[in-house]
């Protein structure tokens, strides 16, 4: 059974360590997709601290990550009100998608529909060994998570799951290359803290240029992909941090 769905006023939490956020999905149990957890979590990336290096999104309470969207609230709306909805989700996610700096998500529980949506746009996955997950729209009768997901696993398995709908473990999504790490129940948080920190201690400029070249390379054929990366390294070669790096590499030598 999934948790229920929860009506009351959900807000994003926003926590500070040094150059790592952390954003909280806060509507227990299921934490839900409404209209107005999107705008809490859109307003919450808007206004990260200028200093963030590293992103770290997850889900309060121990039940789940996002149980996707809120079915109360779009039984309530009117088809008219449903596609703004939807609008404001896809927006919502690019913006997450299209971050400069690495996003983790922390899974713990269901992660489903929009939550699992959510967990694609990230840049990396942590989930404990209790995440359960799945691209369910098809359930509801949606055409969902088509894109993102096919383009992570490949098509055929997409397909499989898209068809079907049905929930995995998060055994077989870190098999199938959905996640990056499983963890020990409770502490998907803890070890995404430690993953930050790492990524955290390299050249910000560093890291953005990273991102940028993955994402954007993934759009190209592999000719224009390289040359994409040629562009960048050579971006690299031009910084005092490079230098400085090679500097240090060669005196500890």
């Amino acid at each position: 059974m999934l948790p229920s769905d929860n009506l009351k006023t959900p807000r994003v939490d926003t926590e500070t360590d040094g150059n790592i956020s952390i954003l909280t999905l806060n509507a227990p149990p299921a934490n839900v997709f409404s209209a107005a957890m999107i705008k809490a979590l859109s307003t919450a990336c808007i206004n990260l601290p200028e200093q963030t290096a590293v992103l770290i999104i997850t889900g309060a309470g121990q039940h789940s990550f996002s149980a996707g969207l809120s079915i109360v609230e779009q039984n309530q709306n009117s088809e008219e009100e449903n596609r703004a909805f939807f609008l404001r989700l896809y927006g919502m996610l690019d913006m997450i998608y299209r971050l400069p700096f690495p996003v983790i998500a922390a899974l713990n529980g269901y992660t489903l529909g929009g939550g699992f949506e959510l967990a694609l746009s990230c840049d990396i996955r942590i989930a404990d060994e209790t995440a359960v997950m799945g691209a369910v729209g098809v359930n509801l009768g949606l055409v969902f998570s088509t894109q993102r997901l096919a383009r992570l696993i490949g098509y055929g398995k997409a397909k499989e799951m898209l068809f079907s709908g049905r929930r995995m473990e998060a055994r077989e999504a870190y098999e199938l290359g959905l996640v990056e790490f499983v963890v020990q129940a409770g502490t998907s948080l803890a070890q995404a803290r430690v993953l930050a920190a790492s990524i955290a201690s390299k050249d910000p400029y560093n890291l953005q240029a990273i991102k940028k070249a993955v994402n954007q390379g993934l759009d190209l054929d592999l000719s224009q992909g390289l040359e994409l990366e040629r562009q960048y390294l050579f971006e690299m070669l031009d910084t005092d941090n490079y230098r400085q790096r090679i500097k240090k590499f060669v005196e500890k030598k």
